[in-house]
């Protein structure tokens, strides 16, 4: 069951021209969606603003998982630097560690209760889950909504670096060092605008670089298909 969702759909309003003015704000189901601008609205995106007229990205919570959908084939570069500040925000805010589990993650207690939380990704989203899937999870459920509280900020709010940013400037970076540089100030843009702390948010990137520099740090976001060759596959000779 989802209990908390949000979802804007990127790109022109068919009905008036605005860009990414349509979302789920104040609707009564999870597939109806309003231009903020012009009152447009449509009963079901789904059928009705598909990809390629707009780019729908959905954050939504559960009790189990917090996660993004991005529905598009296109993968978001630097997906990975992404995935490892959000879980190290994450740790920093909840005194956990690393999961070691092949796909990654965060695990640990918080407030006397074990938390194990998986990355999710399976190229249509990304995100964390609960891997236990115990039937009271009070402290995971303040967790993963803490975090996708924080996907929400990333994705579909409106940030402020110098000026105010457009809404889903993470889609837009370039594949290459300019693009990570602008991701890392949108992450922390993020950051800073979820906790309202700018030492919190430093603390994350202090705890990425520890993080990363140590052996598993490859676990923060998953093993790569080349982590896992070099770590369980046995040479040929």
């Amino acid at each position: 069951m989802v209990l908390m969702e949000w979802l804007r759909c990127f790109g022109p309003c068919p009905a008036c021209g605005n860009v990414d003015t349509i979302s789920s704000d104040g609707m009564l189901d999870c597939v109806s969606v309003c231009c903020e601008t012009c009152g447009a609205t449509w009963k079901n995106w789904i059928q009705e603003l598909w990809y390629p007229i707009t780019l729908p990205i959905e954050v939504s919570i559960t009790q189990w998982s917090a996660r993004v959908e991005i529905h598009r084939v296109e993968a978001i570069p630097h997906m990975r630097l992404i995935v490892s500040v959000l879980n190290a925000a994450v740790m920093s805010r909840f005194k956990l560690k690393l999961c070691f589990a092949t796909e990654g993650g965060v695990s640990g207690t918080y407030r006397h209760e074990t938390i194990e939380l998986i990355n999710i990704n399976d190229g249509a989203s990304f995100g964390l889950f609960d891997d236990y899937h115990f039937p009271e999870n009070p402290r995971c459920y303040e967790l993963l909504k803490w975090y996708g509280e924080l996907l929400y900020t990333l994705f579909l709010d409106e940030l402020t670096i110098g000026e105010t940013t457009r809404r889903g400037e993470i889609f837009r970076l370039t594949d290459d060092a300019a693009g990570a540089d602008n991701a890392k100030i949108l992450l922390y843009a993020a950051i800073k605008k979820k906790t309202g702390s700018t030492r919190f948010a430093k603390s994350v990137f202090s705890k990425l670089d520890d993080t990363l520099s140590s052996f598993g740090g490859m676990y923060l976001a998953g093993l790569s298909d080349e982590d896992v060759a070099r770590l369980y596959v046995p040479p040929c000779f």
